[in-house]
């Protein structure tokens, strides 16, 4: 690709592969935008390492030992910054949070991506490890007001959900 090509894909808005994560004591959880609306231009753009890191995640139900993706939470057509797509929703212990940094090295993810939106103590206990192996830096997040915003989220997208309290007398 040349020099006034990659300006042109840049010009396109084209800030992807887009993630965030929860990283937790006892899971990792992440959440991957795959947009849908991709444009002859920006198909032509797309680096091979993209390709490669949409397929590896949007094709496999299982990664490693203890990573799933949870396709029953999949949601598809979703407008995130004007753009369509779906949400993927992976999770994995996370003691095997080494073996998710070598694989995001070896899939070339830190090439793509800068920084990651993490919440959860992980986000501090691992933003070190980030750094050092994969050059990917963690904008870390308030996980409650994350958690709300998630759930406004869902609901504006997902008509068929109802939420309610089983016992609204006892809340204090």
């Amino acid at each position: 690709m040349q020099d006034d090509e990659i300006v042109f894909c840049h010009q396109l808005g084209r800030a992807m592969p887009w993630f965030g994560m929860d990283i937790g004591g006892t899971l990792t959880k992440l959440v991957y935008f795959e947009p849908k609306d991709i444009t002859p231009d920006e198909q032509d753009c797309e680096a091979g390492i993209l390709r490669n890191i949409r397929r590896y995640l949007t094709k496999n139900s299982a990664y490693g030992k203890t990573g799933h993706r949870d396709t029953h939470l999949q949601m598809d057509n979703v407008e995130i910054r004007k753009r369509r797509g779906s949400l993927h929703f992976i999770r994995f212990q996370t003691t095997d949070m080494g073996n998710f940094l070598s694989l995001a090295k070896q899939k070339g993810m830190a090439e793509l991506v800068t920084t990651v939106c993490a919440t959860g103590g992980g986000a501090f206990k691992f933003e070190k490890d980030f750094r050092d192996q994969v050059n990917m830096k963690l904008a870390k997040f308030d996980e409650l007001d994350t958690l709300i915003k998630g759930i406004l989220f869902a609901d504006m997208h997902n008509a068929t959900e109802c939420y309610y309290y089983e016992n609204a007398r006892e809340i204090t």
